[in-house]
C-alpha cells in the first residue's frame, strides 16, 4: 500500500526531472571522490556565505542535477 506525502514519505526522483542538492561545504571543501561526482553529473546554481568574525567559514553549495529522460 502506497503512503501518502501526509505519513511523512518523500516524492520520488523521476527520471527527466530536475533534482535540486544543497550541501555543506566547510573550509576544507568536501571529499573529492563526491566533489568529482558532483562535477561529473551536477551544475553549480549558486554558492551562499554568511560573513563570520571568527575563522570558521559555513557555506552552502546549490547544485542542480538533471537525469537523463526517460526512453
Amino acid at each position: 500500500m502506497a503512503r501518502s506525502r501526509s505519513e511523512g514519505s518523500r516524492p520520488p526522483l523521476v527520471r527527466g526531472r530536475p533534482t535540486w542538492l544543497v550541501l555543506p561545504a566547510g573550509r576544507f571543501g568536501r571529499d573529492t571522490e563526491a566533489q568529482a561526482w558532483l562535477n561529473r553529473r551536477c551544475r553549480l546554481e549558486a554558492t551562499i556565505r554568511r560573513p563570520r568574525l571568527d575563522y570558521d567559514e559555513y557555506v552552502l553549495d546549490v547544485y542542480k542535477f538533471d537525469p537523463p529522460a526517460p526512453d
